[in-house]
């Protein structure tokens, strides 16, 4: 008899801000009350513990928990190859996306379990399909045709566009990533920018390479294809996918909406990097964190983010990384406070999403979908192409390393600023105080010698 229990760890629950009023319990006194629950009052034979919080806690938990004979975890996207034992327990995970099939095989040794086999298999055109499975997956897509395509005159496998090239989604900028804020920058522009309005206009979108899910391989591009790239979220109107929400920012906000890129990403993950539209930056990973930007570009024009600048910019992202914004200080000590405002510069209580005249939600995967099938048809088949700029990527984020002092000093915050002048009274200190004893140690020798 088989017993499971299902968890969700500290930083998945942390990327869950819309969670409430779900509240999440401790993961390890919670497996400790779910083991023992399984163990004596369901009699369970085997317990195994469905993880969703990462290889790091799912290791801790191994350890801090007994009576566990298997964990699966997930969040990391981690294919791993060979088990871990932590604990004497094996952690195991997957990959990610039903990309390959984890397949396991446990010997019992006394009332445990003990893992004799492991191996991932590729889901892929070299398994034998199921007829009795591809049934079921065909009535899933008639479904999802029916119950919500057909709203938006849209369907499963329609054809919208097609690309010359891969469109990758990895670590840092991808020429996915910029397609993608491109796509959005226009979509919620078309929508809501009035020429005879300056202020309307929005001038850059953000997109974290967290919520983006999937690429885009090389040939046609369907329907499904554009909703795997952007799969997430639900909106405050309770239907599927991210709304886009808006709301202006001073230049020197938008300068700490990139330092998530600089400084949260290499500390938090690669799901904290931003694809940017509209604007492109250097900065400099040597530089103190939360103070890396060293060059902003909006519109291919000098930004000047310092806080002379009070000017209002309307930007742009979806909900969940709009609500981000709100809380991203707490990450940094408060060094990256940023307090989203309406075009007057009233603070915003509730970043609320963009609606269109007919109350509907402005949704991501919408706008990507429309943004396609917008493009031009290059090649004279009927249908839109991915235009060639998007093969490789903009440098639209480009780190310019440099230990030189001026560099590392110039332009910084003040935190910076009062950080440099620390070390460097610091440094005076212990070099007055060195030069002191060696005068005294010199002294004392030039006596003895006396």
């Amino acid at each position: 008899r088989i017993g499971l229990f299902a968890l969700i760890g500290v930083d998945a629950a942390e990327a869950a801000p819309f969670a409430r009023p779900v509240r999440f319990t401790d993961p390890v006194a919670t497996a400790h009350w779910l083991v023992k629950y399984l163990r004596e009052v369901k009699r369970v034979d085997m317990v195994i513990g469905l993880f969703h919080g990462g290889l790091a806690e799912a290791e801790s938990l191994a350890r801090k928990v007994d009576r566990i004979d298997l964990i699966i975890a997930a969040h990391g996207h981690v294919r791993l190859i060979t088990p871990i034992v932590a604990g004497g327990v094996p952690v195991v995970e997957a990959g990610s996306y039903g990309a390959y099939l984890g397949i396991l095989d446990l010997e019992q040794v006394g009332s445990r379990f003990r893992l004799v086999g492991y191996r991932l298999r590729r889901i892929d055109e070299s398994i034998e399909p199921m007829s009795a499975v591809e049934r079921e997956i065909d009535a899933a897509k008639e479904s999802v045709d029916r119950l919500f395509l057909e709203s938006f005159g849209l369907s499963y496998g329609q054809v919208i566009a097609a690309t010359p090239f891969d469109l990758i989604h990895r670590k840092g900028e991808s020429n996915l990533g910029n397609l993608i804020a491109d796509a959005l920058l226009w979509y919620v522009n078309y929508h809501v920018y009035d020429p005879s309005d300056p202020a309307s206009k929005v001038v850059f979108y953000i997109q974290s390479n967290g919520v983006i899910r999937d690429g885009l391989k090389k040939g046609l591009i369907t329907i499904a294809d554009a909703f795997r790239s952007l799969p997430l979220g639900i909106g405050k109107d309770g239907t599927i996918g991210y709304p886009i929400a808006s709301c202006y920012l001073t230049a020197s906000e938008i300068k700490k909406v990139l330092e998530i890129a600089t400084s949260i990403a290499p500390m938090k993950g690669d799901d904290y990097f931003l694809a940017v539209s509209g604007l492109k930056f250097t900065y400099n990973p040597y530089r103190l964190p939360c103070d890396r930007v060293v060059g902003i570009w909006l519109d291919n024009r000098p930004l000047d983010y310092s806080s002379r600048n009070r000017r209002l910019y309307r930007v742009a992202a979806n909900l969940y990384n709009a609500a981000f914004l709100q809380v991203v200080g707490s990450y940094s000590y408060h060094l990256l406070d940023i307090v989203p405002k309406d075009r007057f510069g009233k603070p915003l209580k509730e970043i609320i999403p963009v609606r269109l005249a007919d109350g509907r939600e402005l949704k991501e995967w919408l706008g990507f979908v429309a943004y396609l099938r917008s493009l031009s048809d290059t090649d004279g088949d009927g249908i839109p192409d991915v235009p060639e700029r998007y093969r490789h990527v903009e440098g639209r984020a480009k780190a310019h390393p440099s230990l030189n002092p001026k560099v590392l000093i110039c332009g910084s915050g003040l935190t910076s600023l009062a950080v440099f002048a620390t070390v460097g009274i610091l440094t005076m200190v212990i070099v007055y105080l060195a030069i002191k004893i060696g005068r005294i140690g010199y002294g004392r020798k030039d006596r003895e010698r006396n």
